[in-house]
Formats: C-alpha cells, structure tokens, sequence
C-alpha cells in the first residue's frame, strides 16, 4: 500500500476507533489487522478491526457474539451517529 493511502487509512482509523469508543461511553478498543493466511486473514484485502472491549471481555476471536435480530443495525447507527 502506497504511503499516502497508508496515512489516509490511519486517518479514517483514528475517527472510526473514535466513534466507535464514543458509541459506547469511552469503551476501549482493540484494532486488529491480520496480514497473511498464517496471521488468521481470511478476506485478501486490508481491513481492520475495532472491537469495542470491556472488563472480563473475552479476548478477540475467542467468542463470538451473537446479535438479536435488528441489533447489528442498532449498534451501526449509534456508532455512524458519531462520526
């Protein structure tokens, strides 16, 4: 990936991880990018993940939550109401 795409990434990273803790209170992230069959990528291109994390929380990739119907969408919003 060229430089400048690069820091415009980290850019558009930095208001999502932004959004995405102030959705939900100040709440800490992880971001994750796993580069590489070996590394657990799975979609062979760059993205990233912002995984919102609380005490007790499992660690990332070990558990996965399952959303009531309607409620990814309901999460979506809130965070796209703070970008």
């Amino acid at each position: 990936m060229p430089a400048e795409k690069a820091l415009s990434l980290m850019r558009t990273m930095q208001q999502v991880a932004k959004a995405v803790s102030t959705a939900f209170d100040g709440i800490d992230y992880n971001l994750i990018l796993n580069n590489g069959l070996n590394a657990g990528q799975e979609i062979t291109h760059v993205h990233f993940h912002v995984l919102p994390r609380t005490k007790g929380s499992p660690r990332p990739f070990r558990e996965h939550v399952q959303y009531a119907e309607g409620e990814m969408q309901e999460v979506g919003a809130k965070i796209r109401n703070c970008l």
